[in-house]
């Protein structure tokens, strides 16, 4: 059997780089690889497995884990890959060497620091493929590495059940709770949400949802915490699939601001890079009004399956125009998931499966 190793080195948050690595291990998983995580922690693996509801077998394979997160010696980096059969590597920022028999680098994030100097190309002769989430983050990567790189969008993750029942009036938002670099702004949608409630808004519930980093400090989902007594918002931490799922499929609307005050020229990092949540949201039939940066641009029609936004005051009246015109709310939620089904899993596993094969 061959063999098939994958390093993030997020998984201990379960994120949309998580769910594009662990779904690609899992396609892998079918084609008959073994598969191995670079990873050492055992307890966060399983946390994250179980909140993504990726089912997998694998083993974890800590030595590849210190060899993409410590200096090691090549030599013995060389001699360990040598044994996998290919190796899909998930960049924090970083080119690695890698030695298995097909390499796969993939991108997330649209770095700008990276610079086609002497070293990084000599790592660049190891890279057999690079993929991009998306035609932004491709753009950015291909003009700093001067590469030509393929795009693959991330899967759809979650499915609403069937008996999902009735949509409510709750505004939705999924994303971590950090104001690190990829700050979701979630602290914009609090304080939009409160202007339209103290302006008039009845019977509407705003609903964030996101993950955080155990042991790092919660100052940022504190003072959401504190922004939001008073008001109808809920904050849920950390919830498993399930709860994600049924909030998708109860919300009538889904909101996303990340990146919002950033000039996504001059820092793409800080804007969404792809925005898989928002393709979640519209296939449960929740109508996205999202920011008009980076990857959402590329899922979103506006006034067809959702609404960009640039301003809060662009926020507040498309969220306003679909409250009041039940109709189009309607008619937008249905385009929503009919397009949302370019971006499901079997999309995905098709392109993955024409990357890997004629290297099998």
């Amino acid at each position: 059997m061959k063999k098939a190793l994958f390093f993030s080195p997020y998984l201990n948050t379960p994120g949309g780089g998580e769910v594009y690595c662990l779904n690609a291990a899992a396609c892998l998983q079918d084609l008959d690889y073994s598969i191995h995580l670079a990873w050492k922690d055992q307890p966060a693996l399983t946390r994250t497995l179980k909140l993504l509801d990726i089912s997998l077998k694998y083993q974890l394979d800590p030595i590849a884990f210190a060899h993409f997160t410590t200096r090691t010696n090549l030599l013995s980096r060389l001699a360990h890959q040598r044994s996998y059969d290919l190796i899909f590597f998930l960049s924090d920022g970083s080119l690695p060497f890698l030695f298995s028999r097909h390499n796969l680098l993939h991108f997330q994030v649209p770095f700008t620091h990276l610079k086609p100097n002497l070293i990084s190309k000599l790592k660049l002769t190891t890279i057999d493929t690079i993929v991009c989430n998306s035609q932004f983050t491709k753009q950015i990567i291909d003009r700093q590495l001067a590469v030509d790189s393929s795009v693959i969008y991330p899967p759809i993750n979650f499915r609403p059940p069937p008996s999902q029942g009735a949509k409510q009036n709750i505004i939705l938002s999924v994303g971590r709770f950090t104001n690190a670099l990829h700050n979701k702004r979630q602290d914009i949608l609090v304080n939009t949400f409160r202007t339209m409630v103290d302006t008039g808004l009845l019977g509407w519930e705003l609903v964030l949802i996101g993950s955080t980093l155990p042991g790092q400090p919660q100052t940022f989902i504190t003072s959401l915490r504190k922004s939001s007594q008073g008001y109808p918002i809920k904050l849920i931490t950390n919830a498993p699939a399930s709860t994600i799922s049924r909030y998708y499929g109860l919300a009538k609307i889904f909101w996303l601001a990340t990146g919002y005050g950033t000039d996504e020229q001059t820092n793409p990092e800080a804007v969404e890079h792809f925005g898989i949540v928002t393709v979640e949201a519209m296939n449960a039939g929740a109508v996205p009004v999202v920011i008009n940066k980076g990857g959402q641009k590329e899922i979103i029609r506006h006034g067809q399956n959702g609404f960009l936004f640039d301003g809060r005051e662009d926020l507040i009246s498309h969220t306003q125009k679909l409250i009041a015109h039940p109709q189009l709310l309607y008619t937008l939620a249905q385009q929503a998931t009919s397009d949302s089904q370019l971006f499901d899993l079997d999309h995905f596993r098709r392109r993955i499966s024409e990357l890997i094969k004629p290297s099998s």
